[in-house]
């Protein structure tokens, strides 16, 4: 699987940072590549289940996402599936003390006809994360 990882700063508590996280329908808002987000099944707890529409390369892509992990103000982990593509999508917070890290680590893979145009995508899909970050870091700096 290809991965990029960026890490965001906000001087926002954690707890704050946690709950925006933890919403994974907040995507919507941050994630230059998702263009819509829902919680399909579940409360937004391990189990729960999103749909996201993703636009990329001019083309929308349905996913759907699991929540598949949670450790408590520390690591949530979701995965996606669209056709043949697979997303892993992996938030680590630290607080620092006079702000916050949140490492965001994502990976994807094909299979099939799919696994051949998965070189190709690596620099995009970089460059969306790039952009996701920037755009993240802004959000969660915003006053509430």
């Amino acid at each position: 699987m290809a991965q990029t990882e960026r890490n965001i700063y906000t001087d926002q508590p954690l707890a704050h940072v946690w709950l925006y996280l933890i919403d994974f329908r907040h995507t919507a808002h941050w994630n230059t590549a998702t263009t819509a987000s829902e919680r399909v099944e579940g409360s937004g707890a391990v189990g729960s289940r999103y749909r996201s529409t993703l636009r990329f390369a001019g083309r929308d892509q349905r996913v759907a996402w699991s929540l598949d992990a949670v450790e408590a103000q520390h690591r949530l982990v979701f995965s996606g599936t669209a056709g043949r593509v697979r997303l892993r999508e992996t938030y680590e917070l630290t607080d620092l003390g006079a702000e916050v890290r949140v490492r965001w680590l994502v990976r994807w893979g094909a299979t099939g006809a799919a696994a051949a145009l998965s070189p190709l995508l690596v620099r995009p899909l970089r460059r969306t994360a790039e952009d996701s970050a920037l755009r993240l870091a802004a959000t969660l700096s915003r006053p509430r």
